[in-house]
């Protein structure tokens, strides 16, 4: 799969609004993220403005949703995507692991499939950014290391799906690795 057509870009773009609702909260981490994924995915087709609308008022089943994924390929890149989504702001709330696994479910992915992305996400969610001065920077390293992996993983996907999961992943170690320094991105 080298491409997403329209309709898999606007399920991809659906689901990643409604784990953004998840946890009836939104955060600017949780805004830069869609802003992210949304200008990687969409579509001339897509109307993102409707589609915002259509999941605050509508609320859309997921399985209605994830319905539109037809090929394995889609239907990873979806759930990894609602993921960062989720682990933006933090590591996964209650909420947000309730519409994960609503989500795993819906898409008809097996947990051995999911997990990799699930660990991964909330390791780096959970790696602090500020810390002492002398074990600053090897926490730094560990975490590029970690980024750099999961990245290097990443690029095994065929081309269009490896760069809207490195980008905004890339994006993150950026933004954590300036706030660890005490430097405020935007």
């Amino acid at each position: 799969m080298n491409t997403l057509s329209a309709a898999e870009s606007e399920a991809i773009l659906t689901l990643c609004l409604m784990a953004s609702f998840a946890e009836g909260e939104k955060h600017d981490t949780e805004r830069q993220q869609l802003k992210k994924i949304t200008d990687s995915l969409a579509h001339e087709e897509v109307d993102v403005t409707a589609l915002y609308r259509q999941v605050l008022l509508n609320r859309p089943d997921v399985a209605t949703v994830a319905s539109r994924l037809l090929t394995p390929g889609a239907r990873q890149l979806a759930y990894e995507m609602a993921v960062c989504v989720c682990d933006a702001d933090a590591v996964c709330n209650t909420a947000e692991l309730q519409f994960l696994h609503q989500l795993r479910t819906a898409l008809a992915l097996p947990t051995t499939s999911t997990q990799p992305a699930d660990d991964e996400a909330a390791a780096l969610a959970s790696t602090p950014v500020a810390s002492p001065a002398p074990a600053q920077a090897e926490e730094t390293d560990a975490m590029i290391l970690r980024y750099a992996i999961v990245g290097g993983a990443l690029e095994l996907l065929p081309q269009t799906m490896a760069t809207l999961a490195i980008v905004p992943m890339q994006t993150k170690m950026v933004y954590r690795i300036g706030a660890a320094r005490g430097v405020e991105l935007d």
